[in-house]
């Protein structure tokens, strides 16, 4: 849902803040991004786990203060509302096993900035319903820049993934998607 200029751009990340979901990248590329392209970015993190104080140390460290907040655990609800209100969501996980919150983001429409990584490529196709980029903070900053500066495209994929979420089979990611309310 993207509107003109001067208006905040609100990206999403949701799951464990868990060493494997590599959200350390994911703060250095917004850090990359407020330096080379100004802080009309906002992100937002939901999910607990037991690198919270680390996550925040750093968000403190590269002083993304007031882009960055950490959510904790949310409601179904409030998470669906927060899907909605988004206008890209971030996964820079080093490994998946189902990637979920894409699926949840695609039924949503929206755009998905993600890392190359085998469980991720088997719902992102890059340019087609989200982009992957490089695990480094600069690629991942250039794949947000992308994403929220060109119209077309942002349209193209948030259409492209209304349709591509229909393709999965909602009884099966309904069970999987209490499981995952469950584990955030």
């Amino acid at each position: 849902s993207l509107s003109g200029k001067g208006v905040e751009r609100r990206l999403l990340f949701v799951g464990r803040l868990s060493v494997q979901k590599n959200i350390s990248l994911m703060l250095d590329a917004i850090a990359v991004y407020v330096k080379e392209y100004g802080n009309d970015v906002r992100m937002t993190i939901v999910g607990e786990g037991e690198i919270r104080l680390a996550i925040q140390s750093q968000i403190d460290r590269l002083e993304l203060g007031q882009i960055v907040k950490l959510h904790g655990r949310l409601d179904a609800k409030a998470l669906q509302s927060l899907y909605e209100d988004s206008d890209l969501l971030l996964l820079t996980s080093t490994h998946e096993s189902f990637g979920l919150v894409l699926i949840e983001a695609m039924a949503k429409g929206l755009p998905i900035v993600t890392v190359n990584i085998p469980a991720v490529r088997n719902v992102v196709i890059s340019g087609v319903n989200g982009l992957l980029a490089e695990p480094t903070p600069e690629a991942v900053s250039d794949a947000i820049h992308t994403l929220l500066v060109d119209k077309t495209l942002y349209s193209a994929v948030s259409r492209n993934n209304l349709a591509k979420s229909l393709d999965y089979d909602w009884k099966i990611i309904a069970g999987e998607i209490a499981t995952l309310y469950d584990a955030v």
